[in-house]
């Protein structure tokens, strides 16, 4: 078996994001959405916006090199590109190691359960530890990334309406068109002129 090396995280005095970039950077410029009229709308007064939103202006590299820097604090995303870190920017680099080891990542579906029980104590504790943090009755680790985790959660929002006799008033998430790259917002046809 191989060691796993000795780290010593970077130290960045990195500010927080509202603390960089400038008026007027942009990164990306998503399209338009499709919003109904304030007055046809669907959504409820209480959630409709009265102001823009306070958010950053920063440019692609600044917020390339402002996550680099956090994650680095923290051991690194090293050779993981911006899209789609969702759920990885924040991994330490020494659990992808961990979880590069032969024993962890050649487990095969099929194989004689008694050949990995160690790994699955590993998991059922720390599914424990979750549901003890958390108040939760289980925990799933299925999902592969932040799309499969974000229709995990619609499902389970799904079922706790439905278990709640609530399901045919639940019938829209609201949104953003930014919320994860795997969502995709429906647009309604625009109305000839």
């Amino acid at each position: 078996m191989s060691a796993i090396r000795r780290y010593h995280a970077a130290s960045w005095d990195e500010g927080i994001v509202y603390e960089l970039g400038a008026p007027g950077r942009r990164g990306v410029v998503p399209p338009a959405p499709w919003a109904p009229s304030r007055e046809g709308s669907a959504f409820p007064a209480a959630l409709r916006r009265t102001a823009e939103a306070d958010l950053p202006e920063l440019a692609e590299y600044e917020v390339r090199r402002h996550f680099t820097h956090l994650s680095q604090q923290t051991m690194g995303m090293i050779g993981i590109s911006l899209f789609g870190t969702c759920t990885m920017k924040h991994n330490p680099t020494v659990n992808e190691q961990i979880t590069a080891r032969p024993e962890v990542a050649a487990v095969h579906p099929r194989q004689d359960p008694a050949t990995y029980q160690g790994l699955l104590g590993i998991v059922h504790d720390l599914e424990q530890e979750l549901c003890n943090l958390s108040g939760m009755s289980a925990y799933s680790f299925q999902p592969g990334g932040g799309a499969d985790a974000a229709y995990l959660n619609a499902v389970v929002t799904r079922a706790y309406h439905a278990s709640r006799g609530e399901l045919s008033q639940r019938t829209q998430i609201v949104t953003t068109q930014q919320a994860h790259p795997a969502t995709r917002l429906r647009r309604r046809p625009r109305a000839s002129r």
